[in-house]
């Protein structure tokens, strides 16, 4: 049975993703299959929430990558 990712094919850009709603929602995006890209301050805090997408392709939803603000 194939599953349905909603989100497939679409793209979001997640700011302050380090932490509590960015982080959620970032999380939350990529599980639909959204691919996600993530912008934050705080690079320690930016890598976890990285960590916690998951990966693309099949197996995994979305996927994403982050990018830091100087």
């Amino acid at each position: 049975m194939a599953v349905s990712l909603p989100l497939a094919g679409r793209t979001a850009l997640i700011t302050g993703a380090s932490g509590g709603i960015g982080r959620t929602i970032a999380v939350a995006l990529a599980e639909a299959g959204a691919d996600v890209g993530l912008v934050a301050r705080r690079r320690e805090a930016l890598e976890e929430t990285a960590r916690l997408v998951p990966p693309p392709g099949p197996g995994g939803a979305g996927g994403g990558g982050f990018l830091r603000a100087p």
